[in-house]
This record gives structure tokens, C-alpha cells and sequence, in this order.
């Protein structure tokens, strides 16, 4: 017998967060289970385009660094999503739902400090 699934939950964000649930103290799952979070509330969402984008951050830093001490690219890091990219809270709008999905969080590069970190953290990691 197949699993129930939730009465109000979207079945790809619900089977994709199931797949990545177990495992969330590995980076690419807490990414993945923050991409169905984000799908079961917004229609527009593609789990290969937030790959695609962490991917293209991480060029992105791995470009600029000449050093591989932890320093530097710590240094390439901030510099890259911060200063380059803009990445920032959203000062006007903090409670917005939009700043707790990942998806959204890389297009509009505003979010919460908790998706700010998640957006670090991935891209730290690929490093």
C-alpha cells in the first residue's frame, strides 16, 4: 500500500521533500528539502534552476580565488554574494514569505537571515 499523503500538499514537493528529509544535516538535501518547501507554495519553481544557480555563484567565487586557504575564500565568498551580487536582508518587506524561499531568495537577492545563511552555507560547501 502507498503511503497517505497530506491532504493539502502538492505530490512532487511533498515526494521531493520526503527524499531529502532524512538526511538534513548534508548541505545538497537541506537545499533540496528548502526546494520543495518553496514548491508546494509557488507554481513557478525548478529544482534544476536553483542547482543551476548556486552552481553559477560558485563559478562565480571559484574565479576570483587564486588561494585555496580558507581564508580566501571565505574572503571570495562574501565578496562574490554580498558585495557583487547584493545579496541582503529585505529591509522593507522582512515578513514577506518570498524571503524564506530559496528560489525566490537567489532571484530577488533579499531574505531572511536563516535563507541568506542556507544560500552561504551551499555555496560555501562547493567550494
Amino acid at each position: 500500500m502507498a503511503p497517505m499523503l497530506p491532504r493539502y500538499c502538492r505530490r512532487d514537493a511533498y515526494e521531493r521533500f520526503a527524499q531529502h528529509a532524512s538526511a538534513l544535516d548534508d548541505t545538497g538535501a537541506l537545499v533540496g528539502a528548502a526546494t520543495a518547501l518553496a514548491m508546494h507554495a509557488l507554481d513557478d519553481v525548478h529544482p534544476g534552476a536553483v542547482e543551476e544557480q548556486l552552481e553559477a555563484l560558485t563559478a562565480s567565487v571559484r574565479g576570483r580565488l587564486q588561494s585555496r586557504s580558507r581564508s580566501a575564500v571565505m574572503a571570495h565568498l562574501h565578496g562574490v554574494l554580498f558585495e557583487q551580487e547584493g545579496y541582503t536582508g529585505n529591509r522593507v518587506d522582512y515578513y514577506d514569505p518570498a524571503n524564506s524561499y530559496l528560489p525566490r531568495v537567489l532571484s530577488s537577492r533579499r531574505g531572511i537571515p536563516i535563507s541568506l545563511a542556507l544560500v552561504y552555507k551551499a555555496v560555501g560547501e562547493r567550494l
